[in-house]
């Protein structure tokens, strides 16, 4: 194999069977090859006796060979180091199980990885698969967005480029990294990243920032490009406003410019005290979404901060 798809895998039996008919419809490089790896987390549903029908046909019907393993333990990072443990290709693509891949995308990570021998860690394109069906506001853009996103975003236009780091970071969902640089960076971290379906996140970023500061380099792919599954049910300003406060959390624990702490940072405090304000005496209703987000991620900034402050206490008192 030249090429192992990872995917990491909880209740989402139909959409992981959407994901795995994509790639299979995905045009096959002439003398490339390619399988893909799935783990189930903790699944309940008929998400293993889908991949073992699909196990058992795949001799006979003209697809991309499947393994598939089982991880217990609840939590993304756990099914994810479960995969990193296998026997994999040179070659390591990461795929979430609610996103489906275009027809180039098998070729475009072809031409990247022989083009670009330099780089070691790869990044596509990820844009929401809109039905028309969602609620206007979520297209709000300039000066007022909705940040974060309800779905996952990343489109750097048509060219590739290196990103440098501390610049932008993408999502692990739509990266694929050459196998010799997950021995040296290591493990995701089972602090971060999402148990379930929970809205937890960071283990991803955390891994690629470990990387760039190894001396990695990130290059972005337009070629490689998914379509991200739109829930209806996060499209909600509660599912919002949670997102918002918890990955602003994640974004603090893991950022290596916030370790040991003292205190909360004073100027969190002006911050939260000025978004409330903003979002109280305002009659635009897209400037109030926004800056009701905008409090939701500082008051998560201020939980993060929080824990850090308890922690650097408690290591204070052993050493």
């Amino acid at each position: 194999m030249n090429l192992s798809i990872v995917i990491c895998t909880h209740n989402r039996a139909q959409l992981l069977s959407e994901t795995i008919d994509s790639l299979n419809r995905a045009q096959r490089p002439t003398g490339f090859l390619s399988e893909i790896v799935v783990v189930a987390n903790g699944c309940n549903d008929n998400t293993l006796a889908m991949l073992q029908r699909y196990a058992e046909r795949q001799d006979s019907d003209d697809t991309l060979p499947l393994r598939y393993f089982e991880e217990a333990r609840l939590g993304k990072s756990y099914a994810l180091n479960t995969a990193l443990q296998l026997e994999l290709a040179p070659v390591v693509a990461f795929v979430d199980d609610d996103q489906v891949t275009d027809s180039g995308f098998l070729q475009g990570i072809v031409d990247a990885v022989t083009h670009y021998a330099d780089a070691d860690i790869f990044c596509g394109k990820i844009h929401p698969n809109w039905t028309g069906a969602e609620p206007e506001w979520v297209h709000a853009a300039e000066p007022y967005p909705i940040f974060p996103t309800p779905v996952p975003k990343f489109d750097l236009g048509e060219t590739s480029q290196v990103i440098a780091r501390n610049t932008i970071t993408p999502s692990g969902g739509n990266i694929f990294v050459r196998r010799d640089l997950i021995a040296k960076v290591g493990p995701f971290s089972t602090e971060l990243g999402p148990t379930g379906h929970n809205l937890l996140g960071g283990e991803d970023v955390e891994w690629i920032n470990r990387a760039l500061a190894l001396g990695a380099t990130l290059r972005y792919i337009p070629a490689v490009r998914q379509l991200h599954y739109v829930d209806p049910q996060r499209i909600t300003m509660p599912y919002m406003l949670r997102k918002a406060f918890e990955r602003s959390c994640s974004v603090v624990l893991f950022s290596p410019q916030h370790q040991a702490p003292k205190r909360v940072p004073r100027y969190l405090l002006r911050k939260l005290l000025s978004h409330v304000l903003t979002a109280l005496f305002t009659f635009n209703a897209h400037k109030r979404r926004h800056f009701m987000l905008r409090t939701a991620a500082t008051l998560g900034e201020i939980k993060g901060f929080r824990k850090l402050v308890q922690e650097n206490k408690l290591r204070s008192l052993y050493t």
